[in-house]
């Protein structure tokens, strides 16, 4: 994921655009899509970009004052990655219900930032309450346990 973030006021509204690329190359669309649009995801369907084609995206990106965020796959020159991978639901019991929590490992690591990892667990809001909770595991909960391997 590159995350370079640019000013933004608050009276300049927001827009999503959902594009499918089709048949094509999603990378072809996301180049487009960078020039007009303050935040670009995109999926490499679990392959490698090309150094070549990264290093052309990524200028592309960083002369419009862009987010690319690129999941499931590789790509040189990012400079954060982001890797998570979920350790249990909550509310689901006896195999019916609601999901009403998900426990996530993450692993944070790019240029200039220290690699981390830690377990959050997203909560939805309860009868009354609004917006989604994250709350961190307790540092017991992590003893002996390894880092996730991330890609970069």
């Amino acid at each position: 994921m590159y995350a370079n973030i640019p000013p933004h006021s608050a009276s300049t509204p927001r827009e999503v655009h959902l594009v499918d690329p089709g048949s094509t190359d999603p990378l072809d669309a996301a180049s487009i899509c960078l020039d007009g649009i303050d935040l670009v995801v995109t999926t490499v369907h679990g392959r490698d970009v090309p150094p070549t084609r990264a290093r052309a995206l990524l200028a592309r990106n960083r002369r419009h004052g862009s987010i690319l965020a690129v999941t499931d796959g590789r790509m040189p020159g990012i400079d954060l990655t982001i890797a998570s991978t979920v350790h249990s639901y909550g509310g689901i019991e006896q195999g019916r219900g609601r999901i009403k929590s998900i426990t996530l490992d993450t692993t944070v690591h790019g240029r200039g930032t220290q690699h981390r990892t830690g377990r959050y667990t997203l909560t939805a809001p309860s009868f009354g309450e609004t917006g989604l909770r994250w709350t961190p595991a307790p540092a017991g909960d992590l003893a002996g346990r390894r880092p996730l391997a991330a890609a970069q």
